[in-house]
């Protein structure tokens, strides 16, 4: 298994709706703040059923913050790139040796966000983590996020009924 640092504007987008259109346990204000989403921003995506009802405004949105942020995230990506490499095949191995069961993808893309801190992805084979960190400390939060993953396709390969129940983020709306 192979990790691949990438950048993807309309992922990231996309999953500021997934995170804020509905009540989460920390609380959707807590987690707006920690994605520099403003109350008054929080209040139109909050309740919006359907991605292509807010997207028009999520673009704008994230275009702003993009604009002020692309030099940064173009010059993070090879660093956290070049952090990971260093720990990828002893953590694939480990992770298949210890599950018992070997990755269901052999490239997992990590989009670097300049919205969310992390979230894994139950089904598919793209994590998201935040383009603000140390480029050497990413990398325990990147295998969390990656690790969740690859638990998502155990759990859901032996409760496969629970796939009904739960919110599938592996492809965009």
């Amino acid at each position: 298994m192979k990790v691949s640092y990438i950048k993807d504007f309309e992922y990231d987008t996309y999953m500021i709706w997934i995170m804020l259109s509905q009540e989460d346990p920390s609380g959707v204000e807590n987690r707006a703040k920690s994605m520099g989403i403003s109350k008054e921003n929080l209040r139109k995506i909050y309740g919006v059923e359907h991605y292509k009802d807010i997207k028009d405004f999520l673009e704008g949105l994230a275009k702003r913050k993009y604009s002020k942020n692309e030099k940064h995230i173009d010059s993070i990506i090879p660093k956290y790139q070049a952090e990971w490499d260093k720990i990828n095949n002893r953590f694939s191995t480990e992770v298949e040796k210890i599950t018992g069961r070997k990755w269901d993808h052999d490239v997992y893309d990590v989009v670097v966000s300049l919205f969310h801190p992390g979230i894994s992805t139950n089904r598919g084979d793209t994590v998201v983590r935040s383009a603000f960190e140390e480029p050497d400390g990413q990398t325990r939060i990147t295998a969390h996020e990656i690790l969740m993953s690859h638990i998502w396709y155990i759990f859901f390969d032996k409760l496969p009924e629970s796939k009904n129940d739960s919110l599938m983020l592996s492809s965009i709306k």
